[in-house]
């Protein structure tokens, strides 16, 4: 896959999330319910991976979704699987 191709409609986006107040937590797209996903920065274009399903993501392409207490422990979970992963490769 080559880099992503940020359009016009992506740039709106972004600067309509930029006017939120607290910052939207990167969910995934395909996993129910919602599963938030660690920026791992590990492919180029793809900022964001989700643990559970295996799948890549670029900057703006999760889905918001306002922050809980129940999301973000299960990012913080999320994070150390990620974290346990790297440190075994």
């Amino acid at each position: 896959m080559g880099p992503r191709v940020v359009t016009a409609l992506d740039a709106a986006k972004a600067l309509k999330l930029m006017g939120r107040k607290e910052p939207p937590m990167a969910c995934c797209t395909s996993c129910k319910p919602d599963e938030p996903l660690v920026m791992t920065f590990e492919r180029r274009g793809y900022e964001f991976t989700c643990m559970k399903c295996g799948g890549w993501f670029g900057f703006l392409d999760p889905k918001p979704i306002t922050s809980t207490p129940e999301l973000e422990a299960l990012l913080k979970k999320r994070q150390a699987e990620h974290a346990a992963r790297e440190a075994k490769s």
